[in-house]
């Protein structure tokens, strides 16, 4: 093969590649433009919050608690982030599908947490529930 026709051959295959490139960025473009942005705040934060602790062993460093909220209409799951004093972070919790959980946290006696829910949907995130509170290792 002659060197002038391995050049040929470079130079199609090149403009063949730029067309497949030029025609599938302008498939894919549209589809990109048109997905919907998550909304923040669509969903209505939870009624109420609760929550209690459970210490299976009397002296262990981590305890179970129960958190437990009112369903939000329209949401798919939530999101739940528990700050606990030990830790010192908002540790979070998601894909929720009921309206209850039962979740470990590192918590020594006389230490204190705090929880904060909110419904998420496919295209919405929803409002934190406002009475965040604390509860009390015991």
């Amino acid at each position: 093969m002659s060197e002038s026709r391995i050049y040929k051959a470079r130079r199609q295959y090149a403009r063949k590649l730029f067309v497949f490139l030029a025609v599938f960025a302008i498939v894919a473009m549209p589809v990109s433009g048109t997905a919907m942005p998550r909304q923040d705040g669509c969903l209505p934060a939870p009624a109420f919050v609760r929550s209690a602790v459970y210490h299976p062993y009397p002296g262990y460093l981590n305890a179970l608690i129960y958190i437990e909220w009112a369903p939000v209409e329209g949401a798919e799951s939530y999101t739940l982030h528990v700050f606990s004093e030990d830790t010192g972070f908002w540790e979070p919790i998601t894909g929720v599908t009921d309206n209850f959980v039962w979740t470990q946290v590192p918590c020594r006696p006389e230490a204190w947490f705090r929880v904060k829910v909110k419904g998420t949907s496919p295209s919405c995130e929803g409002l934190y529930n406002e009475d965040w509170f604390y509860v009390y290792c015991t």
